[in-house]
């Protein structure tokens, strides 16, 4: 099996794709009138936290901080869930990430 993190080198793209792919989602949040405050949390394969954080009406972006996924395992699973508890997912696979 090899081995599936991200190397010191592939980490900016890594954390442009994975911020592009998370204001996706939040735009999707709102086209489904999901309700503020939302939960973003991104997991790795082995189901370790990653990301969490929490955004109001007015998000704008996301900002990973330097070493926040160099110890991930993909796949990633990227999860939104609104005030009421509506959830949305995504998957971020290592492939998908480097041919972008």
């Amino acid at each position: 099996m090899t081995d599936e993190r991200i190397t010191s080198d592939e980490y900016a793209e890594f954390a442009t794709v994975l911020g592009r792919k998370i204001v996706e989602l939040l735009s999707f949040s709102k086209q489904r009138n999901m309700s503020p405050p939302l939960e973003l949390q991104v997991t790795d394969a082995d189901d370790m936290l990653i990301l969490d954080c929490s955004f109001g009406a007015d998000a704008k972006g996301v900002s990973l901080g330097p070493d926040i996924a160099l110890t991930a395992r993909f796949p990633l699973k990227v999860t939104l869930t609104d005030a009421s508890g509506e959830t949305l997912e995504m998957d971020v696979a290592r492939k998908a990430y480097l041919a972008q």
